[in-house]
């Protein structure tokens, strides 16, 4: 039961699932606020554009009404009124107008909020002039309070027509309008604006005209792209949800697999690799594994011959001075050829403390315990005194030995022996692959533009494939033994010299071609200092 709970733990836990929730979720709260952004943008749209053009009809009423005020038409006769020309008549013929367009109620009150005029009508007004006169639904008027005194209808809350008289700005209110709309009334927009005589400081003020409309059509055009846009992002989310589906597998398909190669490695199979798919980062993961595979691979042989190599290298003289001991031992050794075999013994022991020696050194480099003094040295020197060590074995294959020295002093920094044994180990392994007869070169080379002096150790061997290229400097490596003179190499020599090179922060380059030879290239630091001084 456990196991079971813990599987599926596993399985909610994987980065398929993660990735998918989490750009699921991204896309779901990026879409509610582009949703809620679009769509109330697009009301607040709506309703300012319905709240601009009421403010343009309020100007073009106060206006109007003003200069009825002012006129004699509102103290004359009703007859005059009656005139299209009259500006009575061009009141309320834009009243219509406005009513008509704009869809709003206009009310004109005075200053104590009796309604003097509106559109559509009161039931207490008459209209003698419009050829079709348009009154207010039954029920309308009680929003306001009628007084049978003067025969007018009041607003019922002062604030619905005096806020706005003690400056020119427009009062704006989308609520319930200080108690005038109830709840079944719907939404409203209305907007009061007061009638001056002039727009300035203490202006006369006449009254104001208040002016209303329904917004539901707006906020229901709200709740339809509410709707679609659900609709259409529900469907765009599954679309998205599904191309995260097929995305995060293909992410997570290779991954999956470097993480099964990676357990068959941990398990000790080093032969696993992965099929590259694609050439994204995920392709380079691949390679990057199918290399440390091989490497691993490669490392995994050369160890293995390394022990089988070390092994005989050990046990050849370890039987050899067993036997010659014993043989002494048992006096089947005559006394005349004890001192002979006691040189076999010798031999066997310095040739046993050789190899145990070698592989001393590069533990000890490779741990970092063997430290670089880095003081003037002259690698011209160095190379000469190596050279001259190393005659007698040079000799012994016929081979040719000569330098090309161009730097001008091989003054350079770093640490004597450690390069000395960069040379033997070097000159050594020249020696070791170049046939008799054949040529071996130390060359040395200023590189101004680094400071640096550059030196070559070249010869005219066998040379080696590009595949040994790429392992020459592993640890135990040994090339093919086939074409190798030394069949007991440990394959540490040049390790040991990229060892030590890095140890001096510098590297170590190789040229081959089979048949053809092979040149060990390095750098060390130029004596800039010791220059100066002479």
């Amino acid at each position: 039961m456990k196991s079971n709970k813990k599987h599926k733990r596993k399985k909610i836990n994987t980065l398929y699932v993660k990735l998918a929730v989490t750009l699921t979720a991204i896309l779901l709260i990026m879409g509610m606020f582009l949703g809620l952004f679009i769509i109330n943008t697009t009301n607040a749209y709506f309703v300012r554009m319905k709240e601009t053009d009421m403010q343009k009809a309020a100007d073009a009423i106060s206006y109007l009404m003003v200069k009825y005020l002012k006129s004699e038409e509102s103290l004359g006769p009703k007859q005059s009124k009656t005139s299209p020309d009259s500006d009575y008549y061009i009141l309320r013929s834009r009243m219509a107008t406005c009513h008509e367009l704009l869809d709003v109620d206009i009310f004109i009150s005075d200053r104590n909020g009796n309604i003097q005029m509106s559109f559509p009508l009161l039931p207490n007004e008459k209209d003698y002039i419009l050829t079709d006169t348009v009154y207010f639904p039954d029920g309308y008027e009680n929003h306001f309070i009628y007084s049978m005194d003067i025969g007018k209808y009041s607003f019922v809350d002062a604030n619905q027509y005096s806020l706005c008289f003690k400056s020119d700005e427009y009062i704006v209110n989308t609520d319930d309008y200080y108690g005038f709309y109830t709840p079944k009334d719907g939404r409203h927009l209305t907007m009061c604006k007061r009638i001056v005589s002039r727009q300035e400081k203490n202006a006369e003020v006449y009254g104001a005209v208040v002016m209303s409309c329904s917004i539901d059509e707006i906020y229901e055009t709200r709740m339809r792209l509410t709707t679609v846009f659900t609709v259409f992002g529900s469907a765009v989310v599954v679309l998205f949800l599904l191309l995260i589906l097929i995305i995060t597998h293909r992410i997570v398909k290779p991954l999956h697999r470097v993480t099964e190669g990676a357990k068959q490695i941990a398990e000790g199979n080093f032969k696993i690799r992965i099929k590259k798919e694609t050439d994204d980062e995920i392709g380079e993961l691949v390679d990057a594994f199918n290399q440390a595979a091989e490497s691993l691979d490669n490392l995994d042989t050369v160890r293995n011959d390394f022990i089988a190599n070390v092994s005989h290298e050990l046990r050849t003289p370890m039987t050899s001075i067993r036997g010659f001991i014993e043989a002494m031992l048992d006096g089947v050794i005559p006394d005349e050829q004890m001192n002979e075999y006691l040189e076999k013994v010798r031999r066997e022991t310095i040739r046993l403390t050789n190899l145990v020696n070698e592989l001393l050194d590069w533990a000890r480099l490779a741990a970092g315990q063997q430290e670089i003094e880095m003081k003037p040295i002259n690698v011209q020197s160095i190379a000469l005194t190596v050279i001259s060590n190393m005659e007698p074995l040079i000799n012994d294959k016929n081979i040719e030995i000569g330098v090309d020295f161009e730097c001008s002093d091989g003054k350079a920094i770093g640490d004597e022996s450690a390069i000395e044994r960069v040379f033997i180990n070097l000159i050594q392994n020249a020696v070791k692959f170049t046939p008799e007869g054949g040529k071996i070169t130390v060359a040395t080379k200023d590189i101004p533009e680094l400071d640096k002096i550059s030196i070559t150790v070249s010869d005219t061997g066998i040379g080696m494939s590009e595949e040994e290229k790429k392992y020459i400097f592993e640890r135990f490596y040994k090339a093919d033994k086939s074409r190798s003179g030394d069949k007991n190499s440990t394959g540490l020599g040049l390790p040991i010299v990229a060892q030590i090179l890095k140890n001096h922060n510098e590297t170590i380059d190789v040229e081959s071609e089979e048949g053809k030879g092979t040149s060990f290239m390095f750098t060390l630091p130029k004596n800039i200092i010791e220059d100066e001084e002479d």
